[in-house]
């Protein structure tokens, strides 16, 4: 009986210890007429993730650390926009629209 509990023990613990330590960012870029901006970067300052957005705009950055970050987007001929304290939680979707002016 104490052999079958500890086997248990041993299987069910790692499972508790090695839950999801990140979770995902997403958004959308635009300049100030709401037009989607394609290629535009956006980077989680201070570490080295980052995404470019799609035809319509969209981008996601997936295992982002859980915390607040600070969001840098970058595009030619735009000035550039820095967001701080972004909450990133475990599992979830975070979500940060940009919108860039010339």
């Amino acid at each position: 009986m104490i052999r079958r509990i500890l086997t248990i023990s041993l299987i069910t613990v790692p499972l508790f210890l090695f839950g999801q330590t990140s979770g995902k960012l997403s958004g959308k870029v635009t300049d100030a007429d709401g037009n989607p901006l394609a290629g535009a970067n956006v980077i989680i300052e201070g570490t080295s993730l980052g995404a470019a957005s799609n035809q319509d705009g969209a981008f996601v950055i997936l295992d982002v650390p859980v915390g607040t970050h600070t969001v840098r987007c970058d595009y030619i001929g735009y000035s550039a926009l820095k967001v701080s304290n972004i909450a990133v939680t475990s599992g979830l979707t975070s979500l940060q629209n940009f919108g860039l002016e010339k």
